[in-house]
């Protein structure tokens, strides 16, 4: 559009709406960006609640082994990296200085996941890396059987009741964005129409509005990556408690299960095991089961709680600390728009 066209939208405007008009009309954008701040605000209480309410899944009971404390504690990585690093504490395998596992002859497990190590450590007669252990371990039935029974117990989050999160989620981003373009779309009208100051007001709670439901959105969805219910938190909580990290001397091989599945391969307190179990292998990439490769192990893969097996622990939970969905306050923009976003 040309200058001269631009200039003739006011005189346009003065035409279309008569004066007598105008101070009704300036009177529209305020009440859209009111409106939809409300409604942003409620899909962000809805998304909450909803949220809460998975979250709070009926919790049964049951005495949880070392494997199942470590994929709530890191997921399948964790799981992983547990089994090489017992099997190898034991002598049932053998980790080489460069980072390569090697089969031991007459190894036993007791556990269907060491079963899978074994197996897979048999198939490659020269060694094979950790990387590639991790990797077929996280994909093994095993590895299967331990998320489906925790997610029994009420101890993980079944993906398929974060479905209606989700969607609320798409709608809280839709309607956070045509805030935004509310926002855009007052200003201009501001500076090339004949709009009066409630239009600015209105294109200030529109801006508000959007930003605060677009950090609720980004809290909420880092919130959902959280693979534990409100239990799985309990109980990890509760198993960390029993146990304290950074023991001043080596734990016992009988006491060593529980430590290294909860805080990871730094509680071996043997080097010679530590620096190739945590040695990083270039052939990773994306054919990798989820949340197993890597050279250490983050914790922030799938969202389980824990931090690396090297590096000090997160912030006690996983995404979001502890589980919850902490999307409380204004989000921004004073606290004043949409309450609870």
């Amino acid at each position: 559009m040309s200058d001269l066209g631009v200039n003739r939208i006011p005189g346009i405007v003065r035409l279309l709406v008569p004066p007598e008009r105008r101070p009704q009309v300036d009177l529209i954008p305020l009440g859209l960006s009111v409106v939809l701040a409300l409604v942003i605000a409620t899909t962000a209480a809805t998304i909450k609640r909803e949220h809460a309410r998975v979250r709070a899944v009926n919790f049964r009971a049951h005495d949880l082994g070392h494997y199942e404390i470590a994929y709530l504690a890191g997921g399948p990585r964790r799981v992983a990296n547990t089994v090489i690093a017992l099997l190898a504490k034991s002598g049932e395998l053998r980790v080489s200085r460069g980072g390569n596992v090697h089969a031991v002859s007459g190894a036993r497990a007791s556990h269907p996941v060491e079963e899978a190590a074994l197996a897979a450590v048999a198939a490659h007669s020269r060694g094979v890396p950790v990387a590639v252990i991790r990797r077929e371990i996280g994909g093994a039935a095993a590895m299967d059987e331990i998320r489906h029974h925790l997610t029994g117990l009420g101890l993980l989050v079944p993906d398929e009741t974060l479905a209606p999160v989700q969607t609320l989620l798409r709608r809280l981003r839709l309607l956070s964005w045509s805030a935004i373009a509310g926002a855009a779309l007052s200003v201009v009208a501001v500076i090339f129409l004949p709009m009066g100051p409630f239009t600015f007001v209105g294109a200030l709670v529109f801006a508000c509005a959007g930003a605060a439901g677009l950090i609720a959105a980004g809290r909420y969805q880092r919130a959902m990556r959280d693979a534990l219910s409100s239990a799985g938190h309990d109980e990890l909580r509760r198993a960390r408690q029993a146990w304290v990290p950074g023991r001043s001397e080596p734990p016992e091989l009988d006491s060593l299960p529980m430590p290294v599945a909860l805080y990871g391969t730094r509680e071996l307190r043997d080097p010679r095991l530590e620096a190739p179990l945590n040695a990083p292998w270039g052939g990773e990439g994306s054919s990798c089961a989820a949340g197993v490769c890597g050279g250490g192990d983050p914790g922030s893969s799938g969202g389980f709680g824990s931090g690396g097996d090297f590096g000090s622990p997160g912030c006690g939970g996983s995404f979001g600390c502890g589980g919850s969905s902490g999307c409380g306050g204004g989000g921004g923009c004073g606290g004043g728009c949409g309450g609870g976003i």
